[in-house]
């Protein structure tokens, strides 16, 4: 009679901590809120996850370069509003040619056939957004986006940077 009793309290016990190690939360990116563009930049989105709308811009130069991985990484501005300068945040997207990539001449070579960093011109270089379309940039023109990805900011929070994992145009 006593085994019974530790045996239906051993399942008990099991089952509300097999019940709570299912109902914790993970965010994931789709349900990643959207955060305002003014609040990216702080220092409690160091390093997280985060999802914000912008103007994905090209400049006359990209540059692409290891960072952290082996492909390079092509650094472009995303701004608050169209073609307003200031308080801009450097979007790293992957070079590539899969969808939320940029697409440079070398996308296709492998890491030990491209240099480690290199220098595009905005006619050399393209984005593709996470539904696979190409986007081919213009002059003075900056595309719509929602951007997902992680944050990353300096010491004294002087350069923001987003490693976007997905791009959607909005």
């Amino acid at each position: 009679m006593k085994r019974n009793k530790y045996a239906v309290l051993i399942i008990i016990m099991l089952s509300f901590f097999a019940g709570s190690c299912t109902k914790t939360t993970n965010l994931t990116e789709n349900s990643l809120p959207l955060i305002d563009y003014t609040q990216v930049c702080i220092a409690a989105n160091k390093d997280k996850e985060v999802k914000v709308q912008g103007f994905l811009g090209v400049s006359d130069k990209v540059p692409c370069m290891n960072m952290l991985n082996p492909k390079r990484d092509c650094a472009f501005k995303f701004l608050k509003e169209v073609n307003i300068a200031g308080n801009e945040i450097i979007v790293y997207l992957q070079e590539g040619t899969g969808k939320s990539e940029a697409e440079s001449p070398e996308a296709g070579k492998s890491a030990f056939e491209s240099k480690p960093s290199s220098v595009f011109t905005r006619d050399q270089i393209k984005f593709r957004l996470d539904d696979g379309t190409l986007i081919t940039p213009q002059p003075d023109v900056a595309t719509p986006v929602t951007i997902t990805g992680k944050v990353g900011l300096t010491e004294d929070e002087k350069i923001c940077s987003i490693t976007a994992t997905k791009v959607e145009k909005r």
